[in-house]
């Protein structure tokens, strides 16, 4: 999994990958035009009502993504007021359930994931600083609403942000057993600045009758930073000639991108086990002895559906994936590829006992060796399944750019998982579905992977 993991933390590609997505990003993309009056829940709703609301109208808009309405709903998407990490990771749910739910428009959903990873951050703000101005220290923090609600009270009107900071420093002293001013927030507030003041932090408002803040304690962005949602402190640079602001920023960027969150889900879905397991304990519960034949038949009937359902969502994941590493950049290297393929097939071409990733097992004239992690049975029919659409999914390009790697090492790692494959196709204990399976990706990839 730590090829997941790395490739979640960068954000820059490398070498020809850079290139390629030069070259797409030159292709023209649609126009964003923000609309005056994008889509806003105001802070005066329940935390649990606005979200509710965001997932119905993230909804709504994904319900209407064809290829002919694409750049449409890409537009609306990026329409929307998306001021923390939290409705991002929401946007992200809505848009894998479906793509998991409908993989015959898993390209077209890539496309849409790749596009939103390389506008939201132009189009949304939602990494915010947080200034220590007397440790001169910085944090950042990705999930506090930075909306004002019509109907919210904040402290203020203050002449200056030098005034917010010494009353919000006698709040931290004083607690609420002082009096505070509290008015009506005005409708031309905007968000300003967030400032650390012991163990709370200011937010900073501004309006034409002067500034106003609240308050809220600073342990907020330490149950955040379990989730790389905040992070820090952090210090000028001299070294890299950077200052504590400038490091904040790219640390929380870097740490809350789309593509980070996004593929972070598919990787949990990959590396799900048993993903029968909670059917199987869901279907147990309770004294089957007790049920009417009729209860009975209806159950063994859900159980079979939500069987149906998981394998489809498990499917729909591997071609997602697939779908995915086609585009530029969005894996940095095809080594989660290679992990995923061999994980399908219970091998591994990497020498643990070096305890180094990078070390793999080969031969003495440098040919690559697989190791069998266990034997494969007619019970691995679901794995078999799902490689055979990664690899008709991605298999043009990974042979392709396999060509290109030192000494065909690649090539000859490839050659080694179609053997198996092969074999595969040719065992008995497999079932005839799979193994003609098996044999329909040979033939596909014997045509260049060009379906006949």
């Amino acid at each position: 999994g730590g090829q997941w993991n790395r490739n979640r933390a960068d954000s820059g590609g490398g070498g020809k990958g850079d290139q390629q997505g030069s070259q797409w990003e030159r292709r023209a993309q649609p126009q964003i035009t923000k609309s005056k009056n994008p889509f806003l829940i105001g802070a005066k709703k329940e935390a649990k009502d606005a979200i509710a609301i965001y997932e119905s109208a993230f909804i709504s808009v994904l319900n209407l993504l064809t290829p002919q309405t694409y750049d449409k709903v890409l537009l609306q998407i990026l329409n929307f007021h998306i001021d923390r990490a939290s409705l991002l990771k929401i946007l992200i749910n809505k848009i894998y359930e479906k793509v998991i739910g409908e993989a015959a428009f898993s390209e077209t959903y890539a496309k849409l994931c790749w596009d939103l990873d390389k506008l939201s951050g132009k189009e949304w703000k939602y990494v915010n600083i947080v200034e220590d101005l007397v440790k001169k220290e910085y944090y950042y923090v990705a999930d506090i609403p930075t909306s004002v609600a019509p109907d919210s009270e904040l402290c203020g009107p203050l002449p200056t942000v030098g005034t917010c900071c010494e009353l919000g420093h006698e709040i931290a002293m004083n607690g609420m057993s002082m009096e505070i001013k509290m008015t009506k927030a005005p409708s031309d507030a905007k968000f300003s600045r967030l400032i650390k003041i012991g163990d709370k932090f200011i937010k900073v408002f501004q309006a034409q009758s002067g500034y106003y803040f609240s308050y809220d304690s600073f342990s907020i962005l330490q149950t955040l930073a379990q989730d790389d949602l905040a992070g820090g402190p952090y210090g000028d640079n001299p070294k890299k000639k950077t200052t504590g602001y400038e490091e904040a920023l790219k640390k929380g960027t870097k740490a809350t991108t789309f593509k980070r969150f996004l593929l972070t889900k598919c990787q949990e879905a990959f590396e799900t086990e048993d993903i029968y397991k909670e059917i199987e304990r869901k279907f147990n519960e309770g004294d089957v002895s007790k049920m009417t034949p009729q209860e009975k038949a209806e159950r063994i009937e859900e159980k079979e559906l939500a069987t149906l359902k998981a394998k489809k969502q498990m499917l729909g994941n591997i071609k997602f994936i697939g779908e995915l590493y086609k585009l530029p950049e969005m894996f940095n290297s095809d080594k989660v590829m290679y992990f995923c393929i061999e994980h399908l097939l219970a091998v591994t071409n990497s020498n643990e006992e070096h305890g180094s990733e990078n070390s793999l097992l080969m031969s003495k004239d440098g040919k690559p060796i697989l190791k069998e992690l266990r034997p494969l049975s007619g019970a691995d029919e679901d794995n078999i399944e799902a490689l055979v659409i990664l690899l008709s999914t991605i298999g043009s390009k990974l042979e392709s750019e396999a060509q290109i790697y030192p000494r065909s090492y690649k090539s000859q790692l490839i050659d080694l998982y179609l053997l198996r494959l092969d074999n595969i196709s040719k065992d008995e204990k497999f079932p005839l579905l799979v193994r003609f399976m098996v044999v329909d990706f040979m033939e596909l990839r014997a045509n260049n992977y060009i379906p006949s």
